[in-house]
């Protein structure tokens, strides 16, 4: 499953930029397999809270801090 959602798809120009999306998408992707699946589960809850809060028309104003009920794992 891929979550390149956040990836722009445009330049700063906002002309179509594929071959840079792809490039990004695949770094990201990378980037995720290499976190162990507590820290992946965490770090795409995080992006989801943030993209909700900024949809909803709010500003994230300080950390977001978090324990892993199964592992005991905090991440702040």
């Amino acid at each position: 499953m891929t979550h390149d959602h956040n990836i722009p798809r445009r330049n700063a120009e906002g002309y179509p930029d594929p071959t840079a999306h792809e490039a990004l998408s695949k770094a990201e992707r990378e980037r995720l397999a290499a976190l162990d699946e507590s820290d992946a589960r965490c770090n795409l809850l995080i992006r989801a809270l943030k993209a909700l809060i900024d949809l909803a028309g709010f500003d994230l104003l300080a950390r977001i801090e978090l324990r892993d009920r199964r592992t005991g794992k905090r991440y702040t």
